[in-house]
């Protein structure tokens, strides 16, 4: 059978009817080119997925396709044109001497999940593993760029710093020293405002960066912590009382200050 008769029969060039039928009901979109790379054949899948017509197809080369090759999610995925959420995976096979089979797989939903789970895995290496907060890196990433922002445009910015005095004696043990930050984590990041950021300086030492807050704004939020964190004592591994007391300082940015300067203003007092 010719490419000719295949295409007025309905039928693909080399396959039974009843193979070609089957073909024809599949999700997945098909179809073949011939040794000039022009589509002789496809699927209604294949039409749908590109959004294209049968008319609009046949006899089209197939690098004249409605695809854009998506550098980004790998050589083999392609980004369906005037249909921007749409991703087909697109692989090939040759059939016999003239004729080559492409194979249009749907993607879109897969690397929207995948995506969401890339975010969430970037999330997550961001926190602190023992306190959920942000480590000590993303901190001062993140004040770095606030302070950065305050100089350009003028903007209003405050920190606080937080010092857990106490765990560390050998009294208590790693898994309650441990549950104590995870609490103590748990209810700084459940009491601060959704624009600031509250991370790890070190092993017992904290900072909140407070974005469009002055001095009366980080008073304010400090006496509202001060209740929420007190933890005058911590039961040890042996039954023992240890006592904690947790330290607080704060500075408002000024022109004058770096980031350290800003550190150093705002350092817990004795």
């Amino acid at each position: 059978m010719t490419v000719k008769d295949a295409k007025s029969s309905g039928e693909w060039p080399g396959l039974p009817s009843d193979v070609t039928g089957l073909l024809t009901k599949l999700p997945l979109g098909i179809c073949i080119s011939d040794a000039d790379d022009r589509i002789r054949w496809a699927n209604p899948s294949f039409y749908e997925q590109l959004g294209i017509t049968q008319q609009e197809a046949v006899n089209t080369a197939f690098r004249a396709l409605p695809l854009t090759h998506a550098e980004d999610l790998g050589k083999d995925i392609y980004q369906v044109r005037n249909h921007h959420e749409r991703r087909l995976r697109v692989s090939s096979v040759a059939i016999d001497n003239d004729h080559k089979m492409a194979l249009f797989t749907d993607v879109s939903d897969l690397l929207t999940e995948t995506s969401h789970y890339a975010d969430l895995l970037l999330e997550v290496a961001r926190m602190d593993s023992d306190t959920g907060l942000l480590t000590q890196p993303n901190i001062y990433r993140e004040l770095f760029t606030q302070v950065s922002r305050s100089r350009r445009y003028g903007n209003a910015l405050a920190v606080a710093r937080i010092e857990i005095t106490g765990l560390q004696t050998d009294r208590i043990g790693h898994k309650e020293r441990d549950a104590v930050l995870r609490e103590f984590g748990v209810k700084l990041a459940d009491n601060v405002r959704n624009i600031d950021f509250a991370g790890r300086l070190s092993d017992y030492e904290f900072l909140i960066v407070l974005p469009e807050t002055d001095t009366e704004g980080v008073e304010i939020l400090v006496a509202k912590l001060k209740p929420v964190l007190d933890m005058p004592s911590v039961t040890a591994a042996g039954g023992e009382t240890v006592q904690c007391v947790i330290r607080y300082g704060f500075a408002e940015w000024s022109k004058a200050d770096d980031v350290s300067a800003l550190l150093d203003k705002a350092r817990p007092k004795d």
